[in-house]
């Protein structure tokens, strides 16, 4: 904000969307360096195995506990993600995220 400029209604509000986005892009990354992981699909594999290899774009979340599961769906719904189901995978609870322009999407998200 230049010096003498008034803070109207719409700058505030786009002031706030921005903490908002930075809180939410701080507590995604986190969650993911915590316990998560990307995976791609091995195109060598793809070609010599066809429709047999079904491996794909997936982000994991490891969450611990339905508070956080219910805290990262809502963070990735309003960042425009589409979560899939959740899932048990030992003591942890995975949260998936499905698709290559998801993934790419979530990637350079967290990186920033």
């Amino acid at each position: 904000m230049k010096e003498g400029e008034c803070l109207n209604s719409s700058s505030e509000s786009k002031l706030v969307d921005k903490v908002k986005v930075k809180s939410i892009r701080t507590r995604l990354k986190e969650y993911f360096k915590r316990n998560g992981c990307m995976r791609k699909p091995n195109n060598q594999r793809r070609l010599s195995e066809g429709q047999d290899y079904k491996k794909g774009y997936e982000v994991r979340i490891g969450l611990n506990n339905l508070e956080e599961v219910r805290e990262i769906r809502s963070l990735l719904e309003r960042k425009k993600f589409k979560p899939g189901k959740t899932y048990h995978n030992g003591n942890k609870i995975i949260q998936p995220i499905y698709g290559k322009d998801s993934v790419k999407r979530f990637r350079k998200l967290i990186s920033c």
